[in-house]
């Protein structure tokens, strides 16, 4: 966030964890350690010269309804801690957040399907409609999306999606939910930042974290 080409690059999700483990970061406090290298010191000291910047970009997210959450906030998913360090840094959250505190089932499965694979994903999102339970799914196309639009007729979703977030809320069914309450948006980057494969892999570890069960309806090439 306020990050722009004249700036040393960003630090990787881990990088970030070494630095806050060894105590040489903490919030944006930033300290010296033995265990953190002169050079390393130096870049985050940089990069965490824009943080007036970024708190201009915050509220300008947060006019458009999306709230900044990190792990020490109350509303945190505490499932997500069993992640360890692929667990998200931050996460930016629009809609109804008590969507969390019910039982959540993680769905999954291929991009390319059969038709009668469309079909049964659509059955699975009515099931769980029927049944009151939340689905947490990536909005992709395939039986993420078969299984998401059935579900939204009468059910509740936390879409944790690999586009931006607006993207991802383009359609009507995700639009009609997020105003009434059944959808909650969660994202690890910026809810404008654009798909990206890391954005992609890193997402599914926190949809599977965030059910307590999960369920694959197909897969392709024995994955």
């Amino acid at each position: 966030i306020a990050w722009d080409k004249s700036m040393p690059p960003l630090f990787s999700r881990m990088a970030v964890r070494r630095m806050m483990e060894c105590g040489a970061l903490s919030g944006l406090v930033l300290r010296r350690t033995d265990m953190l290298p002169q050079a390393t010191f130096e870049r985050a000291e940089m990069l965490l010269t824009r943080t007036s910047d970024a708190l201009l970009c915050l509220e300008a997210y947060e006019k458009q309804g999306y709230r900044l959450i990190l792990p020490e906030s109350r509303e945190w998913p505490k499932a997500l801690r069993a992640l360890g360090g692929r667990e998200p840094l931050f996460l930016f959250m629009k809609g109804n957040a008590a969507l969390l505190e019910r039982r959540i089932v993680a769905v999954a499965g291929s991009r390319e399907i059969a038709s009668a694979t469309n079909d049964m994903a659509a059955r699975l999102g009515a099931m769980l409609a029927e049944e009151g339970i939340t689905m947490v799914c990536g909005g992709a196309r395939g039986v993420d999306r078969a299984a998401q639009d059935a579900l939204l007729d009468a059910g509740s979703l936390i879409l944790v999606p690999a586009v931006s977030a607006e993207q991802a809320c383009a359609r009507e069914k995700e639009a009609a939910a997020l105003q009434t309450g059944r959808l909650l948006l969660l994202s690890e980057t910026l809810p404008d930042a654009p798909f990206s494969a890391a954005r992609a892999l890193a997402r599914n570890h926190t949809i599977y974290a965030l059910g307590k069960n999960a369920i694959v309806v197909a897969a392709r090439n024995g994955v």
